[in-house]
């Protein structure tokens, strides 16, 4: 008991940096903002209590509902969107991209935007969006159709949050997904291919869940499980052995 509240308390003091900021810079704020609501608080952060009058004005605004629709649909595109793009690019750079290499440069590259720092990354927008002959879209545009530059952030103000809000933020799920989709079994119930030995076929991996489950128990020897036909494929983890045959790739 005393060696499993050892474990919880340094798991505790490796975590206590990162729950201090949360609290912080996340949890507090929010409770702040709430209370807030709640006052009449101005630039000059004097403030009465007003109860729910701030509400009363939210309900009887006419834009009220143009907002939660806004709302709501930016929210459903942006993650749906973020969402379809990470499995996407995941399963691209997990089984299609079979070089670990290939596949961790092209995951670099999709982290560009979500490691730049904002003002980089608003200047480049700002370049790529100028309402005049200068911005890179609108010379692609007026070469392709012969019109006249458009002020696309003026123009589409909503597209354009929305379309950059999904190029930021796709790139932390794609490393979330490609690394739970390598660690999904294979087919036949072994290790997935990416954990086995060179020269061992992933199609080959055969879990002997009976074998295990009596040498777990201490029924049997796991180094007496090791059949004429079977040599051990990996590690042994815990007290469990993975057997496979063994062929050639």
């Amino acid at each position: 008991m005393n060696k499993k509240k050892y474990k919880n308390g340094q798991a505790y003091a490796f975590l206590s940096p990162f729950l201090v900021l949360v609290a912080v810079f996340y949890i507090l704020p929010a409770f702040i903002t709430v209370a807030m609501s709640f006052t009449n608080l101005d630039s000059a952060f004097q403030w009465h209590f007003t109860g729910l009058k701030n509400y009363e004005k939210i309900f009887r605004d006419p834009n009220t509902l143009t907002i939660i629709r806004n709302t709501a649909v930016f929210v459903l595109i942006a993650i749906t969107g973020t969402v379809v793009l990470d499995l996407f690019f995941a399963v691209m750079t997990t089984y299609f991209i079979k070089s670990e290499r290939v596949s961790g440069v092209f995951k670099a590259f999709l982290m560009i935007p979500m490691i730049t720092p904002a003002v980089v990354y608003s200047v480049l927008w700002i370049w790529l969006l100028e309402a005049s002959d200068a911005g890179l879209v609108n010379q692609l545009y007026t070469a392709l159709t012969g019109s006249l530059p458009l002020n696309w952030i003026a123009k589409y103000p909503f597209q354009i949050i929305l379309f950059a809000t999904v190029m930021v933020s796709f790139a932390y799920g794609t490393t979330i997904f490609s690394s739970a989709i390598k660690s999904i079994p294979d087919q036949d119930g072994g290790l997935g291919a990416e954990r086995l030995p060179q020269g061992v076929s992933g199609s080959a991996v055969r879990l002997r869940r009976g074998d295990l489950h009596a040498a777990d128990r201490g029924g049997a020897d796991p180094h007496a499980l090791r059949q004429p036909g079977y040599e051990s494929a990996g590690p042994q983890i815990g007290r469990k052995w993975y057997e496979t045959d063994i062929e050639p790739t």
